[in-house]
């Protein structure tokens, strides 16, 4: 191999390997409404199916983090159901919902199991 095919390999691994660095990063990144947010779920209590989301930084678009906590809310449900479906017990078309140092919390359960 000729040096320059070596340097031409070398540019494009390193171009690769900042590429992964910058999807692992943004994996949990989501933009709605022109904001990205970083929803957070984690499974509420005992069952694995109830789940709460957090949705950090809500006031910079209150609908765009009432999205991503219902597309994170999707995720979780498919990620460990395999399914979509779910019930909201605090879902983001829920009138007054509270939005408590920035962040926006939501609760519901994966449903069908």
């Amino acid at each position: 191999m000729r040096p320059s095919h070596i340097t031409g390999l070398a540019l494009i691994a390193a171009l690769l390997a900042g590429c992964g660095v910058t999807d692992r990063m943004r994996a949990n990144q989501v933009a709605f409404d022109g904001v990205e947010f970083r929803p957070r779920s984690e499974q509420a209590g005992d069952e694995r199916e109830a789940f709460t989301i957090t949705v950090p930084r809500a006031s910079q678009s209150p609908e765009g983090a009432r999205l991503a906590g219902a597309h994170e809310a999707t995720r979780y449900c498919i990620e460990n159901y395999g399914r979509s479906d779910l019930e909201w017990d605090v879902g983001p078309e829920d009138e007054g919902l509270v939005v408590e140092n920035d962040t926006l919390t939501l609760q519901g359960r994966c449903d069908g199991w």
